[in-house]
């Protein structure tokens, strides 16, 4: 396949690996119809960064990394570049820690079917990790016997984890482990990742496994089970990332800020850029609250949002055809009562 790509920058700083750009990713950019050839090389570009910093197929080891991008600013489109790299790149086993709701694995799992044309061609074997004893033989026969990149987008539960870990740790299947190069892909991996008995744990003068929390604990298992793998966080708050103890094997040894595409719009444009000219305040009045204003009808405010929101989609979606559909969210609060109230409003 032919395939001309210009890269941004220069991926050869601080590398462990070389990156080879082959035929499955030009032919998942050449499905991305939408980005421009400029904005194709950049993903690229950053992709390769982050893969040029993981530990080499064959090779014992492993690293940490994490990719850095604004909230809806293209992360699942940089991981899944990032998959097309490493299938291209000799790396046989990529693990995708999805979330920790079903609709979120899902919904990774839908994606990256349709988009690296998983049911079309022999590259990509997609584990589903229901299938139970399934999934050892699965994994064995497609590594001995085929050249497919094993793709398994598992729950972020310490149960499907440690199944994943279990099926890995197989007497079929571990002797020929080392010699096949893997990724562990953490998707939003501020959330639940770290060990969250962390502040507990600082209080007292010693610990020990029990004072991990179970997805933490079950993390570190997977991990183990793999002799030769990255972990790559992407996540748009790293906080977390960076401020837990260096010694922490989540701890991140390199970092890659994703570039947001061109038609981006997100914080900095609506409170910043436009000096909030494109918001309205909603009065406090009309602010509900569960204790201090238990607000007994659908306030004008919203009316009027669900209002502009409704002819937004008529002309966007049915008259211009510019998008297939608009979505909007009202995030009232955590409370279960509250958001069944305006729900039936």
């Amino acid at each position: 396949m032919e395939c001309i790509i210009e890269l941004a920058g220069d991926t050869s700083q601080d590398t462990l690996n070389s990156v080879t750009i082959g035929d499955r990713t030009c032919g998942f950019m050449q499905s991305q119809t939408k980005l421009g050839d400029s904005e194709k090389g950049l993903i690229i570009d950053e992709a390769a960064k982050i893969l040029g910093r993981c530990i080499p197929p064959g090779m014992r080891g492993n690293v940490t990394n994490i990719a850095v991008g604004y909230v809806q600013s293209g992360k699942t489109l940089s991981f899944t570049t990032l998959t097309a790299l490493a299938a291209d790149s000799g790396y046989r086993i990529i693990i995708y820690l999805t979330g920790t709701k079903n609709n979120l694995q899902s919904q990774t799992k839908e994606r990256l079917e349709h988009d690296l044309g998983v049911c079309e061609n022999n590259d990509y074997e997609l584990v589903d990790l229901m299938d139970g004893s399934e999934t050892t033989s699965t994994i064995r026969n497609t590594l001995k016997y085929t050249q497919a990149v094993l793709l398994i987008p598992i729950l972020k539960h310490h149960l499907h984890i440690n199944t994943l870990s279990k099926a890995l740790r197989a007497p079929e299947v571990e002797p020929i482990l080392e010699q096949y190069g893997a990724l562990i892909i953490d998707d939003e991996a501020d959330q639940s990742s770290f060990n969250t008995y962390a502040k507990k744990n600082a209080e007292k003068k010693e610990w020990g496994e029990e004072d991990f929390s179970k997805t933490y604990t079950s993390i570190l298992n997977l991990k183990k089970s793999l002799p030769s793998h990255s972990y790559i966080q992407y996540t748009a708050t790293p906080q977390a990332a960076f401020l837990i103890d260096s010694k922490d094997s989540l701890s991140p040894q390199y970092h890659t800020v994703l570039t947001p595409g061109g038609g981006y719009t997100g914080g900095k444009y609506f409170f910043k850029d436009r000096g909030m000219d494109l918001l309205s305040i909603i009065p406090d009045s009309e602010v509900y609250h569960h204790k201090n204003n238990q607000l007994k009808e659908m306030p004008d405010t919203l009316i009027r949002a669900l209002q502009e929101f409704f002819l937004s989609v008529v002309i966007v979606a049915l008259i211009q055809k510019r998008e297939p559909f608009l979505s909007m969210m009202i995030h009232v609060d955590g409370r279960r009562d509250t958001n069944s109230r305006f729900c039936n409003w």
